[in-house]
């Protein structure tokens, strides 16, 4: 009974993994197509799981059904079977070399979405409040709040950020504020090239034990995209901004008079 278990089991696995890839040195590996992206080809397999195989490496391909097909500017769903060293692609011989992307059904889903998403699409975000304190000699209280919020489709990327904090300090029953700061802003990037992107941004903050009454900061440039992957990413920028400071009056000592500060400056950070 068992046996015929274990076989209905791996009967039914292969149904489910009906698509098969051939390899350079003769290996055939049988599973589900999810997507061919850049020079991978990922899959599905029953044993191992998911798998990433080099595309370079791949002589034939063959799906049990219909699969999204993109050759250069032309997109159809049709399965693949391979015919020499042609694969078919509704009914069309096609090189492998010219697939330039697949996608399961799953993936073209995913893929439709972050085509064309609507502007309250596509949001992602948190937000944190945190409240410290301490007892003792002195007493302490510390309120903190956190709040981000990003946009990322296939062409750009919006960021919204905002944080405050506020604390005291008491001391034979003297009480003190020790810090009181806002900040805030927005950055927005557009890819002009699949490595190269516009970026924007506009901060906002304001600090009462610096006397800032507002800062504010814009600026643009041009960013790189370093490096990417399903793990993470990082991304170099630089340009310049324009920034402006009003400070208030400074109680002293010394008394010093409030002032207004303009200035050009060149910037530079990694994401």
């Amino acid at each position: 009974m068992k046996l015929r278990k274990l076989l209905v089991g791996l009967f039914f696995t292969s149904l489910v993994f009906a698509d098969v890839v051939t390899l350079k040195n003769g290996d055939k590996i049988t599973g589900a197509v999810v997507k061919k992206a850049g020079a991978n080809l990922v899959m599905k397999t029953a044993l191992a799981g998911t798998v990433t195989i080099a595309w370079d490496q791949v002589v034939s391909l063959t799906t049990d059904g219909p699969i999204t097909v993109v050759t250069g500017g032309r997109t159809v769903q049709s399965p693949l079977s391979t015919s020499g060293d042609r694969v078919m692609v509704g009914g069309q011989p096609v090189g492998l070399g010219d697939i330039t992307a697949l996608r399961d059904a799953a993936e073209q889903r995913a893929y439709e979405r972050l085509e064309s998403p609507g502007w309250g699409e596509l949001w992602a975000g948190g937000a944190s409040l945190n409240f410290g304190g301490s007892m003792g000699n002195s007493e302490t209280r510390t309120f903190l709040i956190n709040a981000n919020a990003d946009r990322v489709t296939r062409t750009d990327k919006t960021v919204l950020y905002f944080t405050a904090i506020n604390s005291s300090a008491t001391i034979n029953n003297v009480s003190t504020q020790t810090a009181q700061a806002v900040r805030g802003g927005i950055g927005y990037s557009r890819n002009l090239t699949p490595k190269m992107f516009l970026n924007i941004f506009n901060d906002w903050e304001t600090n009462k034990f610096q006397n800032l009454d507002l800062r504010f900061v814009l600026g643009g440039g041009i960013g790189y995209h370093a490096w990417k992957s399903d793990k993470g990413f990082l991304d170099v920028v630089g340009g310049v901004d324009y920034a402006r400071d009003k400070f208030g009056i400074f109680a002293g000592p010394p008394v010093r008079a409030g002032f207004t500060d303009n200035r050009a400056e060149l910037y530079y950070g990694d994401d």
